[in-house]
């Protein structure tokens, strides 16, 4: 383990941490439920792990809120969300949506959701970093060993296809085509992928050394047996950022930082002619068939992109564009572009990169940390960019769990290297 001198340790905070009493015991307890449910969750679907972060968040509000300025992170969450609410008064979904008579239609509204989940997903954070030791590690532990079980169960349903979701969906009454199963049962392999990780490094040496090897290497495998091409290469690009940052942490997690901006802010140039030269495509026999509605998809939102770049086309302005953008433009950057314009781009920018600061400023003190922090954002960035909608609860909730997994991880190794240093003036003799 990376030996922290004291003194740099001491100033080490992980990202979104108050100063504040630690949890409660019963909230210990629920904690500990909640992260040995995430990943099953995660697995049988439903997008449950919006419940788990939602539930753990409104018991941590009971005492997590405070008299003192939040952390830099969560202000731009916050200047991020007044914004996108904002923006909804200029989208065209808005005459569609302004007087919701049904649960359905209240249902919809993406705005409200987006005020209660930052309330909840940064509670759930912050309550979860002021576990004290012991419900802490067993809180990492029981998400650790539910990830290794997830991964075997991912890859035996690989094997069969989607068989055992749709085995399990009808014995709950709820009957699914082939398909369908198999598409549902994917959908755990982005959450194992994204918490892979902090799992891995909380294990090392607690296990073999090859077991987080054949972990992530099986993860890749059932992803691309389901067919889904995202978690795969976000685990390959984290191996990347992994090792990149292991080998130079700090200038690492800068170029993390560096990256992130850069991808949010480019995205649209990519996807518009320059010159005479076209936008990016695929030869027609190369790819699945979804890459290249993909790459139809982000052209079309990056000329809608130039012709209102400054304010956008408002929150859930996507849907409104159908059938060229199925619901929204499966790339985070440009969902950001094209319904906030300037302002939701700059601060999506801003987060990310704050993110990886907070990262960089505690590589040297810890570099394999600070690798596994990188590669766990790398993950959700990559998976972002080429799959889901910005604003969709379940993944925002996992990104709130995976930061709170990074940051319970940290004080772990912390704690651990405390116990393991001397005490003050003794040497060895």
């Amino acid at each position: 383990m990376t030996a922290i001198p004291p003194a740099a340790s001491a100033q080490a905070t992980p990202p979104f941490t108050f100063e504040a009493a630690r949890a409660p015991h019963w909230f210990a307890v629920l904690m500990i439920v909640l992260f040995a449910l995430l990943l099953p969750v995660g697995y049988l679907g439903d997008e449950g792990e919006a419940l788990v972060t939602a539930v753990g968040g409104a018991a941590a509000l009971s005492f997590v809120l405070q008299r003192r300025l939040p952390p830099v992170g969560v202000v731009i969450l916050t200047l991020l969300t007044a914004w996108a609410v904002a923006s909804f008064a200029w989208s065209p979904l808005a005459p569609l949506q302004a007087h919701p008579h049904t649960y359905n239609q209240l249902q919809a509204l993406t705005a409200p959701k987006l005020v209660f989940q930052l309330v909840l997903d940064c509670a759930f954070v912050s309550g979860a970093l002021k576990l004290s030791t012991g419900p802490r590690t067993r809180a990492m532990t029981w998400l650790a060993w539910t990830l290794w079980a997830a991964v075997a169960v991912l890859m035996l349903d690989g094997l069969a296809q989607g068989q055992i979701t749709g085995v399990l969906s009808a014995m709950s009454g709820k009957p699914l085509t082939p398909d369908i199963a198999k598409r549902n049962a994917a959908r755990g392999c982005y959450a194992v992928a994204l918490m892979f990780w902090p799992a891995a490094l909380f294990t090392w040496r607690k296990v073999p050394a090859g077991v987080p090897v054949v972990i992530g290497g099986l993860i890749v495998a059932s992803s691309l047996l389901l067919g889904v091409d995202a978690p795969a290469a976000a685990m390959i690009l984290s191996l990347l950022v992994f090792a990149g940052v292991r080998m130079e942490a700090r200038l690492g997690a800068w170029a993390c930082a560096v990256g992130a901006g850069v991808y949010v802010l480019a995205a649209p140039l990519v996807f518009l002619p320059h010159g005479a030269a076209a936008p990016p495509d695929l030869p027609s026999d190369v790819g699945k068939l979804s890459w290249h509605v993909r790459l139809d998809v982000w052209r079309f939102a990056s000329r809608l992109i130039a012709h209102r770049p400054l304010l956008g086309y408002g929150l859930d302005s996507s849907r409104a564009f159908e059938p060229n953008i199925p619901m929204h433009p499966h790339d985070m950057a440009l969902q950001l572009w094209l319904e906030l314009g300037v302002p939701g781009a700059l601060l999506g920018a801003l987060f990310f990169g704050w993110l990886f600061y907070k990262v960089a400023r505690l590589a040297r003190s810890d570099p394999a940390w600070a690798a596994v922090a990188c590669a766990t954002g790398s993950v959700y960035l990559l998976i972002g960019a080429i799959s889901f909608g910005v604003w969709q609860e379940w993944w925002l909730a996992l990104g709130a769990a995976a930061v709170a997994a990074c940051g319970m991880l940290l004080q772990v190794r912390r704690e651990a290297v405390a116990v393991e240093l001397p005490p003050d003036g003794l040497v060895a003799l």
